[in-house]
């Protein structure tokens, strides 16, 4: 009995003794409401709040500044961001991709979306591409997705072509 009780005890003090090790210090907090994804591009800063996007400065990371919120982003939770040049691409779940023209960080506009079918996790862009994953389908059959997008045309972007997987 004891042989049995020593790995559980050194298993529930082991996470204990590493995690005191650690230092953890705060430096600057500005949240207001649950983030769910978070983003840092050039000093700026990108935070997913649900259907939300903060932005903020963080040029001083002790002394963060908000710059700009937008509360009124298309409906449907934030799966993931990415930042290129002056855009911030956001793509939401069951909603597709939401492109905001950053040029004047205090004033970022939505300026173009396209939707997509399913469930949207990732996005990575790359010379005037959009790569987007997603799934569709329900359990046990999931399909998954990779979608290509021009976005050449940031006010218009535009489906260039998908590739379908069994997941």
């Amino acid at each position: 009995m004891s042989k049995r009780f020593l790995p559980v005890v050194l298993t529930m003090l082991l996470p204990a003794s590493v995690l005191s090790q650690e230092d953890f210090t705060i430096v600057s907090s500005i949240l207001q409401g649950p983030a769910t994804h978070v983003l840092v591009h050039r000093d700026i800063c990108y935070v997913a709040m649900c259907s939300k996007l903060l932005i903020l400065d963080t040029s001083n990371p002790s002394d963060l500044k908000p710059i700009a919120r937008l509360f009124d982003l298309s409906p449907g939770a934030i799966t993931d961001i990415f930042a290129a040049d002056n855009y911030v691409y956001v793509v939401k779940r069951g909603k597709g991709l939401v492109v905001v023209d950053i040029s004047d960080r205090s004033n970022p506009k939505e300026v173009g979306s396209i939707a997509f079918e399913g469930r949207i996790n990732s996005i990575y862009v790359a010379d005037g591409l959009a790569y987007v994953t997603g799934t569709s389908g329900k359990t046990p059959n999931k399909e998954g997705w990779l979608k290509v997008i021009d976005l050449s045309d940031p006010g218009h972007p535009r489906e260039l072509s998908t590739y379908n997987f069994e997941g």
